[in-house]
């Protein structure tokens, strides 16, 4: 019998991005990509054996993980969380100015060319005169 799957994999990857990003503030990268990859074969095994759930049922049904992941982030020392905060603005920064660096040197370089090509182009006598005696 071939039933219709009511969830999308594009819902499925947003919603494990969603919680993807609660975990990093309080587990490291590792941590959670291991209960991303669990969360994930649940979800799985959720959906075979639900086949006509809708993704509200897959979030009533798992709403258990965010919760334990909101209790955890009561429960984090301020001080940590703040320094997690910190270095994800830290490193948003870094990327910034990294192209901005980028995007100046490449805008450096189209200068330095065009100004070599016109050099070059007025290094080439347009009118010579000859004088034949």
């Amino acid at each position: 019998m071939n039933q219709t799957i009511n969830i999308r994999p594009k819902d499925i990857r947003h919603y494990l991005k969603d919680i993807k990003k609660q975990l990093l503030l309080t587990h490291s990268k590792s941590e959670t990509a291991s209960i991303i990859e669990m969360l994930q074969t649940s979800i799985n095994e959720f959906i075979e054996d639900n086949p006509t759930a809708t993704m509200e049922d897959l979030k009533t049904h798992f709403s258990d993980y965010t919760s334990l992941n909101d209790m955890e982030l009561y429960n984090i020392d301020s001080k940590i969380l703040e320094e997690k905060l910190n270095y994800s603005k830290t490193i948003k920064r870094i990327a910034a100015v990294i192209l901005f660096l980028v995007i100046l040197a490449f805008i450096i370089y189209v200068v330095l060319y065009v100004k070599s090509y016109i050099d070059v182009q007025n290094a080439i006598p347009a009118y010579e005169v000859i004088e034949i005696k």
